[in-house]
């Protein structure tokens, strides 16, 4: 049973969970716990202002016409607003500032002068350039991103119509160990890191560590104490009988061990995300866990099942937007065709116009981003410490 991470559906789990009712588990939207792990990070004053003036820059930059075709003069790159209803939108419009030297360039021209002359534009034109030639500012964004990255790339794997149960736990260990080794305030850090324990504490379930054992990728991984007492919790509720409870036991010993079709390397490699040839999990186990039918059969039920509603929540938007209160006489049919429609459509402009979405488009790293977008050298998103070293390392080699 998967619900969202509200307090009112978080009592009612409990409700759920304190009846132990054999193979029902209550899932919370791993999805909704992130954002809301971020919204609440994101609250802090140490990242909260930092993003109240990027939202100031943005505005500036996209709502008026001039400045909107200067900025566009020395940069491909749009300029994202963020959105209420979108997960991490603050960061990606964050992160999009990345196309710092256009900023920059934008801020220091003649037009922008004759611009920021003007009575109605003066004291945005002021606070807008304070800040961008501010190199405190720009670390402070550098920073911002460094910290909240993990998180979004885990939401952005969990909010993904693809299976992803088994790398929840691993990614939110490796999340949990990112913010120990950030270079943060010691009291923001430590926050931090109670804002994503409680959240972590609100999501997680035995499905979690069932799956993460039964991940051929993580076949070597010593497993802490707390993960195999959830692995056998989860199975034991999972199972009708006590035979079958010790049949996936005795197997998975068999898988950890390597023996048997378990040992083949090349097999064993197929659910590598960083291979061609990798398949999901579940596809997995169907195909090649015929020597363990009973463990097959469990893996099989938890690795294809997904983490998040965000799935639904995106059909039930579209059918919000499509069948309103002032369109209200659509029949069934022809309000399911209008949202296949307007969804696959949405899709499409994604894929097609990749300068527009580049940030919200899956599996793009930076490098094939920056290609796909042509950017140039100067366009990609430097920190401002980093600038300031090369600043210091140059006038050091003219000196010499």
């Amino acid at each position: 049973m998967l619900t969202c991470c509200i307090k009112q559906h978080i009592a009612a789990c409990s409700c759920v969970e304190a009846c132990r009712y054999d193979g029902l588990f209550t899932l919370h939207c791993t999805a909704h716990a992130l954002d809301l792990a971020l919204e609440s990070i994101c609250d802090f004053p140490y990242f909260s202002d930092p993003a109240k003036v990027s939202k100031k820059i943005i505005k500036v930059l996209t709502n008026h016409h001039t400045t909107s075709a200067l900025f566009k003069s020395h940069s491909k790159l749009f300029l994202l607003k963020p959105g209420d209803t979108r997960f991490y939108s603050t960061y990606i419009a964050v992160r999009r500032l990345r196309c710092q030297s256009a900023i920059r360039k934008t801020v220091v021209s003649e037009e922008w002068d004759e611009w920021a002359a003007k009575r109605d534009y003066r004291e945005k034109a002021k606070v807008v350039s304070k800040a961008v030639l501010d190199h405190g500012f720009w670390r402070s964004i550098a920073n911002f991103c460094h910290v909240l990255k993990p998180i979004v790339r885990l939401l952005r794997l969990v909010d993904s119509n693809m299976p992803s149960m088994g790398k929840v736990y691993p990614e939110c260990a490796a999340i949990e160990t990112h913010i120990e080794q950030c270079k943060l305030p010691a009291d923001v850090r430590a926050d931090v890191a109670t804002i994503f324990r409680q959240r972590w504490d609100d999501m997680h379930s035995p499905l979690h560590s069932v799956a993460y054992m039964l991940e051929p990728q993580f076949q070597d991984t010593d497993f802490g104490t707390e993960v195999r007492k959830d692995f056998r919790d989860g199975v034991k509720r999972m199972v009708e009988t006590a035979d079958e409870y010790k049949a996936v036991l005795s197997q998975h010993t068999k898988f950890t061990n390597k023996e048997g079709i378990f040992g083949d390397e090349d097999i064993m490699s197929l659910t590598q995300d960083d291979s061609e040839h990798s398949i999901p999990t579940y596809q997995f186990w169907a195909e090649h866990g015929h020597e363990t039918p009973a463990l097959a059969a469990v893996a099989k039920r938890v690795t294809s099942m997904v983490s998040s509603a965000g799935a639904c929540e995106r059909n039930w938007s579209a059918y919000d937007f499509i069948h309103s209160k002032k369109r209200n006489k659509l029949t069934a049919q022809r309000a399911n065709d209008l949202v296949f429609v307007f969804s696959n459509l949405r899709l499409t402009t994604r894929f097609r116009e990749p300068e527009k979405f580049a940030e919200w488009v899956e599996e793009i790293d930076e490098e094939q981003q920056e290609a796909l977008l042509g950017l140039q050298d100067d366009e990609q998103f430097v920190p401002a410490f980093e600038m300031e070293d090369a600043a210091d390392s140059d006038h050091a080699e003219e000196s010499d």
